[in-house]
């Protein structure tokens, strides 16, 4: 949490919106977050993600509007690309 507080400029013991179209925002969800509970060197973890979350057909969440852009297909690239990145 630290970390991810750090990366975001965000101060530790405030809530960090979700804001998966901020690039910084996302970078530091995956790389910090994500990753530290992941499998690695045969430590048991999270092998793989997919995230099957149906809030985005307003093409408006957390006060962000992309129009025809649903969060859960933005989120499920961005995720399958690091496992890919990371083998």
């Amino acid at each position: 949490y630290k970390e991810v507080c750090t990366a975001l400029g965000c101060t530790p013991g405030k809530d960090i919106p979700f804001d998966l179209y901020n690039q910084t925002y996302a970078a530091a969800q995956e790389d910090i977050a994500v990753r530290a509970i992941s499998t690695k060197n045969g430590q048991q973890g999270i092998d793989f993600w997919w995230i099957d979350y149906q809030q985005g057909e307003t093409n408006t969440f957390q006060k962000t509007t992309i129009p025809n852009i649903n969060p859960t297909i933005v989120l499920n690239k961005i995720r399958s690309d690091g496992f890919a990145k990371d083998g």
